[in-house]
């Protein structure tokens, strides 16, 4: 089994890409995702598997 990150984001465009730019500038390749939205909700749910974990979660820590 691959760990996964669960991101909640704002259900808007580019959203997506803009967590996805955050990957590749830290150099982390994505293996896949995917994601859940509703038009009529404001935020939607994205899981991540990252090569690296560690360093996919160390990116998402400091959001908090």
């Amino acid at each position: 089994m691959m760990p996964v990150i669960a991101l909640e984001l704002d259900n808007r465009p580019g959203t997506l890409a803009e967590m996805a730019r955050k990957f590749g500038e830290e150099g982390i390749n994505i293996r896949y995702v995917y994601g859940s939205a509703m038009p009529s909700q404001d935020k939607s749910l994205f899981v991540f598997s990252p090569e690296d974990i560690d360093a996919a979660a160390r990116i998402f820590k400091d959001r908090r």
